[in-house]
């Protein structure tokens, strides 16, 4: 039995939402001389049960300022002719074996559901019994569980993170600015929306003959030396007089010191520096998942109790599996197995040398998900996209799978480009699978656990502040790699973030999230 508290109304939104609590077994009883208890002596004590395992849809509402945490379950029985309301009051709290245990207060009919009881919670469990379980606070895994986030916000590896993203930041604002050349403007007009020719004047493109209502302004500027500035960038222009422009670099000729520049804004440009603009999209990404520790973003209190109790999180489940790919040796049947019966808030690493099979098990673990539920979600990642490549061809041949890809085109093998979306397209929630690396993935999926599952292939590659973001998209994580291999890339930039002696940051600097 698996029993959901609240319970999920078919074909509501939250159908496929995982539980925020993952338990063996709930314990429920009417507290000492409550309302509760007085109401049960007369209706009997398998009231209880019967209320919650009847029960068709609600809300679950949890106040953790309270020690041990209440718990407010709004719950309604819909039939075709009525709908009861009623609603359960009292304190949840976690004991030994990974159980739960409620002990109701009171209970009311016909509850507000709009009076606030706390953080939306939901719970579920496989077995549920009437027995009363006492409070030990040093076993109420719960707890530490629900206050995981201020927790986890003072952890050394956090802080250490943080420092390093900070660091991150600054050093490519520094790099930009070591960039600035003074430049030159050798002509100025706009630019043709359709051949991208720069025009002194006029309405009508003298090289094209469009006539573009929607023309930018541009200019030819001539650099006083040669930067490492390329076609496409998006460049910050400080004239000698007035304001910061911003632009994009269209072309260049003159071995990279006179460049075609379309403006954001119109206007007389004048000499003055020029630099690349700093790309921190991503750095940005990672600094509000970690600041998201200490602002007690509730869409990280999963990743949050990995964090500070790992050794509190449920090993995957024992459902057996008929393996599809028959050749699967031992251990690779082991790693399909946890992978599969992951639960929500649970990691699995999957370790092995090259050759070993660790894209089989892969291949095997998506193929056993998607045959248990048609309907589930899974992103697959790496740090490059020759991984995700690679993976993605495994996958490629079997029938009936819906596969897309979040890339840019120029960078994915030509073969795997017809299968490349917009993050915002439709597919991207009815796919099996999404398959994107680690930082275009971080960019472009906003929404917590917009996915049933995380598998981030060579993780060995990934640090942990690249790892974190990808963390809060799915419930379940599955990471695959060789702690033996390739660590992650030591660049420029890492390298000169200073580590003095301190293990959590050189951890966070030289390791990944997988080691």
């Amino acid at each position: 039995m698996t029993l959901r508290l609240p319970p999920v109304a078919p074909g509501s939104p939250f159908a496929h939402r995982a539980p925020d609590v993952t338990a063996f077994r709930i314990s429920v009883s009417a507290a000492p001389e409550s309302q509760a208890e007085t109401l049960l002596a007369h209706l009997g004590p398998d009231t209880l049960t019967q209320l919650m395992t009847e029960a068709t849809e609600g809300d679950g509402y949890v106040d953790i300022s309270a020690d041990p945490a209440r718990l407010t379950l709004n719950l309604q029985k819909r039939t075709e002719t009525s709908i009861e309301r009623f609603g359960l009051i009292g304190s949840l709290y976690g004991v030994t074996g990974r159980d739960l245990a409620f002990v109701v207060e009171r209970l009311q009919p016909d509850p507000d559901p709009t009076k606030d009881a706390g953080d939306i919670l939901s719970i579920e469990v496989t077995e549920l019994g009437l027995e009363s379980v006492p409070y030990v606070h040093e076993d109420d895994w719960l707890r530490r569980q629900l206050h995981a986030l201020e927790e986890a916000a003072k952890l050394p590896l956090v802080l250490a993170g943080q420092a390093f993203a900070n660091h991150e930041r600054q050093w490519l604002a520094w790099q930009a600015e070591q960039d600035a050349r003074p430049y030159e403007v050798e002509s100025e007009g706009w630019v043709c929306s359709k051949c991208e020719n720069l025009q002194s004047n006029g309405t009508k493109c003298g090289v094209c003959g469009a006539t573009n209502g929607d023309r930018s302004a541009g200019a030819l500027v001539v650099l006083s030396r040669r930067g490492g500035f390329k076609e496409g960038d998006r460049v910050v222009i400080k004239p000698v007089h007035g304001a910061e422009r911003e632009g994009t670099l269209l072309r260049s000729d003159n071995g990279g010191r006179r460049w075609l520049v379309k403006l954001r804004e119109e206007g007389v440009l004048g000499p003055g520096t020029i630099r690349p603009q700093p790309i921190t999209a991503v750095v940005e990404v990672q600094q509000r998942t970690l600041n998201g520790f200490p602002a007690g973003d509730i869409s990280l209190r999963r990743v949050a109790a990995l964090l500070i109790a790992p050794d509190e999180v449920l090993p995957p489940g024992k459902q057996e599996i008929e393996p599809f790919d028959e050749r699967l040796n031992p251990s690779q049947q082991q790693a399909v197995l946890g992978g599969v019966n992951l639960f929500p808030g649970s990691m699995m690493l999957v370790q092995g040398p090259p050759g070993t099979g660790k894209t089989t098990s892969i291949v095997e673990t998506v193929r056993q998900l998607v045959a248990r539920d048609p309907n589930v979600r899974i992103l697959m990642t790496s740090h490059a996209n020759t991984a995700v490549d690679n993976a993605q061809e495994r996958l490629q041949g079997l029938d009936s799978l819906r596969m897309v890809r979040i890339a840019e085109p120029e960078k994915v093998d030509p073969k795997f480009r017809a299968s490349i979306v917009e993050a915002d397209d439709p597919r991207v929630r009815t796919a099996h699978v999404v398959f994107g690396t680690v930082n275009r993935i971080a960019l472009a999926c906003k929404e917590a656990e917009m996915f049933d599952w995380l598998i981030l292939d060579e993780a060995n590659k990934v640090r942990f502040t690249e790892t974190l973001p990808l963390l809060r998209l799915a419930p379940r994580w599955l990471l695959v790699g060789d702690h033996r291999q390739l660590p992650p890339v030591l660049d420029e930039s890492a390298a000169a973030f200073p580590v003095d002696g301190d293990e959590a940051k050189a951890m966070v600097r030289d390791a990944s999230f997988f080691e």
